[in-house]
Protein backbone atom coordinates (compact mmCIF):
# COMPACT_ATOMS: atom_id res chain seq x y z
CA UNK A 1 0.00 0.00 0.00
CA UNK A 2 1.16 3.15 -0.53
CA UNK A 3 2.93 4.86 1.77
CA UNK A 4 2.16 8.85 1.50
CA UNK A 5 -1.44 9.53 2.48
CA UNK A 6 -4.62 7.50 3.89
CA UNK A 7 -6.57 6.60 1.13
CA UNK A 8 -10.08 5.97 1.36
CA UNK A 9 -13.02 3.48 0.65
CA UNK A 10 -14.89 3.81 -2.28
CA UNK A 11 -17.93 6.29 -2.05
CA UNK A 12 -20.40 3.04 -1.62
CA UNK A 13 -18.61 2.26 1.56
CA UNK A 14 -18.05 5.77 2.90
CA UNK A 15 -21.43 6.29 2.37
CA UNK A 16 -21.96 2.87 4.47
CA UNK A 17 -19.40 3.93 7.18
CA UNK A 18 -21.24 7.03 7.67
CA UNK A 19 -24.28 4.97 8.47
CA UNK A 20 -22.97 2.32 10.72
CA UNK A 21 -20.22 4.46 12.73
CA UNK A 22 -16.64 4.20 13.36
CA UNK A 23 -17.30 0.26 14.66
CA UNK A 24 -17.92 -0.69 11.04
CA UNK A 25 -13.96 -0.62 10.19
CA UNK A 26 -13.82 -3.56 12.62
CA UNK A 27 -16.36 -5.33 10.64
CA UNK A 28 -15.21 -4.27 7.34
CA UNK A 29 -15.96 -5.77 3.12
CA UNK A 30 -12.24 -5.26 1.92
CA UNK A 31 -11.97 -6.51 -1.47
CA UNK A 32 -8.53 -7.54 -3.26
CA UNK A 33 -9.19 -5.42 -5.78
CA UNK A 34 -9.78 -2.40 -3.86
CA UNK A 35 -6.07 -2.98 -1.57
CA UNK A 36 -4.87 -3.14 -5.67
CA UNK A 37 -5.71 -0.20 -5.98
CA UNK A 38 -4.24 1.17 -2.51
CA UNK A 39 -7.56 1.60 -0.28
CA UNK A 40 -6.79 1.08 3.20
CA UNK A 41 -8.80 0.75 6.07
CA UNK A 42 -8.72 3.71 7.97
CA UNK A 43 -6.57 3.98 11.31
CA UNK A 44 -8.42 4.59 14.66
CA UNK A 45 -6.82 5.60 17.35
CA UNK A 46 -7.15 3.26 20.78
CA UNK A 47 -8.10 0.68 18.78
CA UNK A 48 -5.94 -2.99 17.62
CA UNK A 49 -4.07 -2.35 14.48
CA UNK A 50 -5.77 -5.26 13.07
CA UNK A 51 -8.22 -5.61 11.49
CA UNK A 52 -10.85 -8.61 11.11
CA UNK A 53 -12.20 -9.49 7.64
CA UNK A 54 -15.73 -11.06 7.76
CA UNK A 55 -15.62 -13.71 6.25
CA UNK A 56 -15.90 -14.64 2.55
CA UNK A 57 -19.38 -15.90 1.95
CA UNK A 58 -21.10 -12.83 4.26
CA UNK A 59 -19.16 -10.69 1.84
CA UNK A 60 -22.29 -8.67 -1.18
CA UNK A 61 -21.04 -9.52 -4.35
CA UNK A 62 -19.80 -6.41 -6.68
CA UNK A 63 -18.96 -6.33 -10.33
CA UNK A 64 -15.12 -6.95 -10.84
CA UNK A 65 -14.54 -7.63 -6.88
CA UNK A 66 -13.04 -10.77 -5.38
CA UNK A 67 -12.49 -11.50 -1.80
CA UNK A 68 -9.68 -10.52 -0.04
CA UNK A 69 -8.42 -14.37 1.12
CA UNK A 70 -6.08 -12.98 3.61
CA UNK A 71 -7.32 -12.84 7.30
CA UNK A 72 -6.17 -9.77 8.36
CA UNK A 73 -4.20 -5.91 7.52
CA UNK A 74 -2.34 -3.89 9.74
CA UNK A 75 -3.48 -0.11 9.09
CA UNK A 76 -0.19 2.42 7.44
CA UNK A 77 0.73 3.39 10.58
CA UNK A 78 0.84 0.52 12.31
CA UNK A 79 3.09 -0.73 9.34
CA UNK A 80 1.10 -2.77 6.78
CA UNK A 81 1.96 -6.60 6.97
CA UNK A 82 1.46 -7.03 2.93
CA UNK A 83 4.76 -8.24 1.07
CA UNK A 84 4.82 -4.48 -0.63
CA UNK A 85 4.09 -2.79 2.01
CA UNK A 86 7.12 -0.12 2.25
CA UNK A 87 7.41 0.92 6.10
CA UNK A 88 6.88 -2.67 6.74
CA UNK A 89 10.21 -3.34 5.16
CA UNK A 90 11.81 -0.85 6.52
CA UNK A 91 10.70 -1.52 10.11
CA UNK A 92 12.09 -5.20 9.23
CA UNK A 93 15.53 -3.67 7.74
CA UNK A 94 16.35 -1.44 10.91
CA UNK A 95 15.33 -4.53 13.27
CA UNK A 96 17.95 -7.15 10.85
CA UNK A 97 20.59 -4.42 11.45
CA UNK A 98 20.18 -4.03 15.19
CA UNK A 99 20.70 -7.84 15.36
CA UNK A 100 23.73 -8.09 13.60
CA UNK A 101 25.52 -5.29 15.21
CA UNK A 102 24.49 -6.66 18.60
CA UNK A 103 25.81 -10.24 17.61
CA UNK A 104 28.90 -8.20 15.95
CA UNK A 105 29.89 -6.43 19.39
CA UNK A 106 29.50 -10.01 21.08
CA UNK A 107 32.14 -11.54 19.06
CA UNK A 108 33.94 -8.83 19.23
CA UNK A 109 33.84 -8.76 22.81
CA UNK A 110 34.47 -12.74 23.05
CA UNK A 111 37.38 -12.09 20.41
CA UNK A 112 38.90 -9.45 22.94
CA UNK A 113 39.18 -11.63 25.67
CA UNK A 114 40.95 -14.43 23.68
CA UNK A 115 43.39 -11.97 22.41
CA UNK A 116 43.47 -10.34 25.75
CA UNK A 117 44.26 -13.69 27.38
CA UNK A 118 47.05 -14.41 25.03
CA UNK A 119 48.93 -11.23 25.05
CA UNK A 120 48.85 -11.86 28.81
CA UNK A 121 50.65 -15.19 28.76
CA UNK A 122 53.15 -13.37 25.86
CA UNK A 123 56.42 -12.10 25.72
CA UNK A 124 58.29 -9.25 23.58
CA UNK A 125 57.47 -8.78 20.24
CA UNK A 126 54.15 -11.13 20.21
CA UNK A 127 52.81 -9.22 23.12
CA UNK A 128 53.00 -6.46 21.46
CA UNK A 129 51.60 -7.39 18.31
CA UNK A 130 48.46 -9.06 20.06
CA UNK A 131 47.90 -6.46 21.72
CA UNK A 132 48.15 -4.26 18.46
CA UNK A 133 45.59 -6.75 17.43
CA UNK A 134 43.18 -6.39 20.06
CA UNK A 135 43.40 -2.20 19.48
CA UNK A 136 42.88 -2.57 15.59
CA UNK A 137 39.27 -5.08 16.65
CA UNK A 138 38.50 -2.67 19.36
CA UNK A 139 38.97 0.56 17.08
CA UNK A 140 37.67 -0.58 13.51
CA UNK A 141 35.12 -3.05 14.25
CA UNK A 142 33.71 -3.12 18.29
CA UNK A 143 32.88 0.48 18.07
CA UNK A 144 31.30 0.74 15.39
CA UNK A 145 29.43 -2.25 15.91
CA UNK A 146 28.57 -1.14 19.59
CA UNK A 147 27.33 2.39 18.61
CA UNK A 148 25.09 1.13 15.87
CA UNK A 149 23.53 -1.39 18.25
CA UNK A 150 22.83 0.81 20.79
CA UNK A 151 21.38 3.36 18.11
CA UNK A 152 19.36 1.29 16.39
CA UNK A 153 18.00 -0.10 19.54
CA UNK A 154 17.32 3.01 20.72
CA UNK A 155 15.34 4.10 17.85
CA UNK A 156 12.98 0.93 17.18
CA UNK A 157 11.92 2.04 20.92
CA UNK A 158 10.96 4.95 19.74
CA UNK A 159 9.67 4.53 16.71
CA UNK A 160 7.58 1.62 17.70
CA UNK A 161 4.81 1.52 19.98
CA UNK A 162 7.05 -0.08 22.84
CA UNK A 163 8.48 3.56 23.95
CA UNK A 164 11.73 4.03 25.69
CA UNK A 165 9.50 3.76 29.38
CA UNK A 166 6.45 1.78 29.17
CA UNK A 167 7.85 -1.92 29.12
CA UNK A 168 10.12 -3.36 31.75
CA UNK A 169 12.44 -5.27 29.42
CA UNK A 170 12.81 -2.09 27.08
CA UNK A 171 13.93 -0.29 30.09
CA UNK A 172 16.69 -2.70 31.63
CA UNK A 173 17.76 -3.20 27.70
CA UNK A 174 17.86 0.29 27.97
CA UNK A 175 20.33 0.34 31.17
CA UNK A 176 22.51 -2.21 30.20
CA UNK A 177 23.31 -0.59 26.82
CA UNK A 178 24.52 2.60 28.97
CA UNK A 179 26.35 0.30 31.65
CA UNK A 180 28.33 -1.71 28.61
CA UNK A 181 28.71 1.55 26.25
CA UNK A 182 30.04 2.86 29.86
CA UNK A 183 32.63 -0.35 30.00
CA UNK A 184 33.58 -0.06 26.72
CA UNK A 185 34.79 3.35 26.56
CA UNK A 186 36.48 3.68 30.40
CA UNK A 187 37.72 0.47 31.06
CA UNK A 188 38.38 -1.73 27.81
CA UNK A 189 39.51 0.67 25.15
CA UNK A 190 42.21 2.67 27.85
CA UNK A 191 43.64 -0.92 28.89
CA UNK A 192 44.31 -2.46 25.20
CA UNK A 193 48.48 -1.92 25.39
CA UNK A 194 50.71 -3.53 27.02
CA UNK A 195 51.26 -1.64 29.71
CA UNK A 196 47.61 -2.29 30.68
CA UNK A 197 45.78 -4.27 32.99
CA UNK A 198 45.27 -7.49 30.97
CA UNK A 199 42.95 -9.13 33.56
CA UNK A 200 40.60 -6.13 34.01
CA UNK A 201 40.51 -6.06 30.40
CA UNK A 202 39.11 -9.84 30.26
CA UNK A 203 36.73 -9.51 33.06
CA UNK A 204 35.29 -6.67 31.48
CA UNK A 205 35.20 -7.96 27.77
CA UNK A 206 33.60 -11.19 29.43
CA UNK A 207 30.92 -9.21 31.19
CA UNK A 208 30.36 -7.58 28.10
CA UNK A 209 29.81 -10.80 25.66
CA UNK A 210 27.27 -12.01 28.74
CA UNK A 211 25.33 -8.70 29.16
CA UNK A 212 24.55 -9.12 25.56
CA UNK A 213 23.52 -12.18 25.98
CA UNK A 214 21.04 -11.42 28.45
CA UNK A 215 19.83 -8.76 26.38
CA UNK A 216 18.50 -11.49 23.42
CA UNK A 217 16.91 -13.14 26.87
CA UNK A 218 14.93 -9.96 27.18
CA UNK A 219 13.66 -9.58 23.64
CA UNK A 220 12.83 -13.13 23.38
CA UNK A 221 11.22 -13.13 26.78
CA UNK A 222 9.97 -9.79 27.22
CA UNK A 223 9.99 -10.36 30.46
CA UNK A 224 7.90 -7.50 33.62
CA UNK A 225 5.02 -6.31 31.48
CA UNK A 226 4.51 -2.82 31.44
CA UNK A 227 5.89 0.26 33.96
CA UNK A 228 3.20 1.63 36.29
CA UNK A 229 3.98 4.71 34.94
CA UNK A 230 2.88 3.90 31.44
CA UNK A 231 0.47 5.84 29.86
CA UNK A 232 -2.76 4.07 28.69
CA UNK A 233 -3.32 3.23 24.85
CA UNK A 234 -1.05 2.32 22.23
CA UNK A 235 1.71 5.21 20.73
CA UNK A 236 1.51 5.25 16.78
CA UNK A 237 4.22 4.14 15.00
CA UNK A 238 6.43 6.18 13.15
CA UNK A 239 6.48 7.07 9.08
CA UNK A 240 8.42 4.55 6.75
CA UNK A 241 10.90 7.32 6.26
CA UNK A 242 11.62 7.24 9.74
CA UNK A 243 13.11 3.81 9.66
CA UNK A 244 14.70 4.33 6.55
CA UNK A 245 16.54 7.15 7.97
CA UNK A 246 17.97 5.79 11.03
CA UNK A 247 19.17 2.73 8.67
CA UNK A 248 21.05 5.77 6.84
CA UNK A 249 22.40 7.40 10.11
CA UNK A 250 25.51 4.52 11.50
CA UNK A 251 26.74 5.13 7.73
CA UNK A 252 26.73 8.39 7.70
CA UNK A 253 28.71 8.86 10.87
CA UNK A 254 30.79 6.43 9.66
CA UNK A 255 31.89 8.34 6.60
CA UNK A 256 31.67 11.43 8.81
CA UNK A 257 34.28 10.01 10.93
CA UNK A 258 36.93 8.47 8.74
CA UNK A 259 36.70 11.17 5.86
CA UNK A 260 36.47 14.42 7.86
CA UNK A 261 37.06 13.99 11.22
CA UNK A 262 40.10 11.60 11.18
CA UNK A 263 38.47 9.42 13.78
CA UNK A 264 34.76 7.44 14.39
CA UNK A 265 32.34 9.42 16.54
CA UNK A 266 28.74 8.39 16.82
CA UNK A 267 27.84 12.45 15.90
CA UNK A 268 24.39 12.21 14.29
CA UNK A 269 23.05 9.37 15.98
CA UNK A 270 23.78 10.78 19.29
CA UNK A 271 22.02 13.87 17.99
CA UNK A 272 18.53 11.91 16.89
CA UNK A 273 18.76 10.18 19.64
CA UNK A 274 18.96 13.14 22.47
CA UNK A 275 16.58 15.14 20.10
CA UNK A 276 14.01 12.60 18.53
CA UNK A 277 12.25 11.69 22.17
CA UNK A 278 12.15 15.59 23.01
CA UNK A 279 10.13 15.79 19.31
CA UNK A 280 8.29 12.64 20.01
CA UNK A 281 6.91 14.38 23.71
CA UNK A 282 5.89 17.47 21.60
CA UNK A 283 3.74 15.72 19.06
CA UNK A 284 2.22 13.88 21.71
CA UNK A 285 1.33 16.40 23.62
CA UNK A 286 -0.27 18.00 20.55
CA UNK A 287 -2.70 14.86 19.45
CA UNK A 288 -4.11 14.94 22.89
CA UNK A 289 -5.00 18.71 22.73
CA UNK A 290 -6.48 18.10 19.61
CA UNK A 291 -8.28 15.29 20.57
CA UNK A 292 -9.27 17.12 23.94
CA UNK A 293 -10.53 20.27 21.89
CA UNK A 294 -12.45 17.35 19.20
CA UNK A 295 -14.67 16.37 21.93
Amino acid sequence: MPAAGLFAFPAAVREQERELGSAYYYNSYVYSSDMAKGFAVPDIPGRSPLLPFRAAASMPNRPGSTPCKSMYVTCRRTMCSTPTCWGGRMRKLLVWTHVVSSTTWMCMALALFAVVGYASAAVGEQRRHAFEIAHLLDVEVLQFAATTAAFTGLMLSGLTPWGYFRHWWVLLKFGITLIQLYVGIFVLSPNLHPDGSAALTRVGALLMASALACQVWLSVAKPGGRTPWASAGRLPTAPPWAFAACLAVPFADYALGEFLLGQSIPLMSLLLVVCYPVARRIAGSSRRRKAVAAR
